[in-house]
């Protein structure tokens, strides 16, 4: 997820406006930067395969290599502990930010599903952004053959009770898929690339967000081995871009893994509380 270089609040305000996309590095972006058409976005692009795909502005996935398990496939390169703090050194329009993803229930036979957290470096354990992810092989029909989707859920209560649990996902046992919060609208589609990557987004302008006059809000994410490179923007009811970067997606960073056990959470103050997080 990209996050804005203004401060911290802004960042915690736009944990409420959730999109999640996962597009090829060098892709064209989506319609509302150039060469969207009407109602349609990523998701009708990767739709078809046919030459007006591409006269509508869509870059088409090059040959995909067969996997047993596309869900798994998506799953590998989404779980693990990455950083932006290589980006932050050499460009002061980024700040250093660390992203978790932990898989969770694994019992389940309808995910995989994964825990995502999202903080500024120097508060872990105040992350302004903490989401669940499905992945599940997609039911739309008219979805391109192998489509998988990320699909998008908001904790129940106050998120910051599981502050740290990327650590701890058994801390997660508790918890039903039935307490979870759907956000409607901000489903990813994502398609195998022959490298090994994942490519894809959200549809049309379904993802809903409030902040600073936007109605609908975007997000294109390239996912590979080694990083995540994110992008996130807000548009208002013109297709004018009212937030997000400018200059371009941030960048993530694999670490190693690390195993520690993070110190339990204090209650937020009301100046450290998330703006926009149930």
């Amino acid at each position: 997820m990209h996050v804005p270089s203004s401060d911290v609040e802004t960042m915690r305000s736009r944990a409420g406006n959730d999109v999640r996309v996962l597009t090829r590095a060098g892709s064209t972006p989506p319609a509302h930067a150039a060469g969207r058409t009407a109602g349609g976005g990523w998701f009708r692009c990767l739709g078809l395969a046919t030459a007006a795909a591409l006269l509508a502005g869509c870059q088409m996935p090059g040959p995909t290599v067969a996997s047993k398990d596309p869900k798994e496939a998506v799953a590998a390169l989404l779980v693990g502990s990455f950083s932006s703090a290589e980006q932050a050194k050499g460009d002061k329009d980024f700040r250093e930010i660390h992203l978790h993803m932990t898989r969770i229930w694994p019992t389940r036979v309808d995910g995989p599903w994964v825990y995502i957290e999202q903080s500024v470096a120097s508060e872990p354990l105040k992350p302004y952004r903490q989401r669940i992810y499905q992945v599940a092989l997609t039911e739309n029909p008219d979805a391109a053959p192998g489509t998988v989707e990320s699909r998008v859920f908001e904790l129940p209560g106050d998120p910051l009770a599981f502050a740290g649990a990327w650590n701890e996902p058994a801390r997660f046992d508790a918890l039903t898929v039935e307490q979870l919060v759907p956000r409607d609208g901000c489903t990813v589609y994502l398609v195998p690339n022959t490298d090994g990557s994942w490519s894809g987004g959200t549809d049309g302008n379904g993802c809903s967000s409030a902040l600073r006059g936007a109605t609908y809000a975007t997000s294109e994410v390239t996912a590979t081995a080694d990083e995540l490179r994110t992008w996130d923007r807000g548009f208002d009811k013109d297709g004018k871009q009212v937030w997000g970067a400018e200059k371009g997606p941030y960048v993530f960073r694999r670490e190693l893994p690390k195993v520690s056990t993070p110190a339990k959470p204090t209650a937020p103050t009301s100046a450290g509380k998330p703006i926009g997080v149930r």
